[in-house]
């Protein structure tokens, strides 16, 4: 993935037919830090709401390969589809990330 701004990102379904704590572990190397999200979303992807409430970030890491590891509660949602939200990580994102 390569993108310039926080804006831009990868999207990636999740299928979550209740509700449900989900872990997520990625190896990842990045010359910024990348900002991760559990939105709800329509039937196109479109953002609808921030499921997670909260910002992360996985750290820069761009001479090894890193590893994040986090834990999710995603919301039981009959009318929506949920997806994880992967971008470039904006200034916020990372402030929040480096308090909590």
């Amino acid at each position: 993935m390569s993108t310039r701004n926080a804006d831009d990102g990868v999207i990636i379904p999740l299928t979550a037919t209740a509700s449900s704590v989900l872990s997520l572990r990625m190896e990842y190397r990045s010359a910024s830090p990348v900002g991760l999200a559990v939105w709800k979303v329509d039937d196109q992807f479109h953002k609808l709401d921030n499921v997670t409430l909260y910002n992360d970030a996985a750290p820069e890491s761009p001479e090894a390969w890193g590893v994040f590891e986090t834990t999710v509660f995603v919301p039981q949602s009959q009318a929506h589809g949920h997806a994880l939200f992967l971008c470039v990580a904006s200034l916020e994102i990372e402030a929040s990330a480096r308090c909590s």
